[in-house]
């Protein structure tokens, strides 16, 4: 029966990849074919040698994403409302650029008190600035999500990232330790928790078989609620560090609603959303947090755009 199953599953994804494979035959443009390609389009372009320059170091492709909100779907496929220029593109454009600023600023305090508030509980409760070690494999544990997918919690490679990262950084700190200790071999958890990257901090916690809730109540929360926020909140971090859009981007991850912040939670895939959990976890760190003051600066500055 087994299988049966798993030759229908591979049947299916065959038959799935046989019917969508087809050739693409889109050319590669010019900057000169790109700019008439958007003319046709319907885009109003003042001045050519600006939409030059946008091209030529920004991309069409890249551009596009921030030209779909100014288009409707026409009988020959998507062309801009009337009016719409290449000017009100880029001011789009310039606008998400400065709110991922806003964004990776304030993701800097979030990501230091995580992994902070992670090595100084853990360190505390197990009695070892090298709980992560988990010498007696009691520490971390098997997790399912919420479609019953068991997710696996690969600890020697966890081990392996630490070395790795830990080593090739430039950081006295680190090169401190390795020159001055053998035993054990990777730092404490606050030389670690130093090097290593927000998801790793994220996917920690979520395997952690202990010490979760009073992390979480540190910031005010409940478990699965922390757990789904830093999930959302690694992944906005890596969309603003590979400087994707922001503004009009329908996030994959929802962040989990907080009750009493409810109100807040109703457009849980939109920028704003995101927002809010942000600054529900900077208030929680006692920072008087200016992030709604300078996000609605922001927006001032900006007055024709909309969130």
């Amino acid at each position: 029966m087994e299988d049966s199953w798993s030759c229908t599953v591979l049947q299916r994804r065959v038959c799935l990849f046989v019917a969508c494979a087809m050739k693409y035959q889109k050319p590669a443009l010019s900057i000169t074919q790109q700019i008439a390609h958007w003319e046709s389009k319907g885009l109003v372009i003042q001045d050519q040698a600006v939409a030059q320059t946008a091209l030529r170091f920004s991309g069409l492709f890249r551009l596009k994403g921030y030209a779909l909100p100014f288009m409707v779907q026409g009988a020959t496929g998507r062309q801009f409302q009337p009016g719409t220029t290449l000017e009100q593109v880029r001011e789009l454009y310039q606008f998400d650029r400065e709110l991922r600023v806003l964004v990776m600023r304030e993701l800097e305090c979030i990501e230091v008190a995580i992994r902070t508030v992670i090595s100084n509980t853990l360190s505390e409760l197990q009695d070892d600035p090298f709980w992560y070690l988990d010498r007696n494999r009691t520490l971390f544990g098997d997790v399912l999500r919420g479609s019953g997918v068991r997710i696996r919690f690969h600890h020697a490679q966890f081990l392996a990232d630490v070395d790795h990262e830990t080593r090739r950084s430039r950081d006295e700190f680190a090169k401190h330790y390795f020159r001055k200790y053998s035993d054990p071999p990777l730092p404490p958890s606050w030389v670690a928790s130093e090097c290593l990257s927000f998801g790793k901090w994220s996917r920690l916690y979520e395997h952690l078989r202990v010490g979760k809730t009073p992390i979480a109540s540190t910031f005010g929360l409940g478990v699965d609620v922390l757990e789904s926020w830093l999930h959302c909140l690694t992944y906005l971090r890596n969309v603003c560090a590979h400087h994707g859009m922001v503004c009009h981007r329908k996030f994959v991850f929802r962040p989990k609603t907080l009750q009493r912040e409810r109100q807040h939670f109703t457009q849980n895939q939109s920028f704003y959303c995101y927002a809010a959990v942000i600054q529900v976890l900077l208030k929680s760190m006692q920072q008087q947090p200016d992030w709604p003051t300078r996000l609605q600066a922001h927006l001032n500055n900006y007055p024709t755009i909309l969130l």
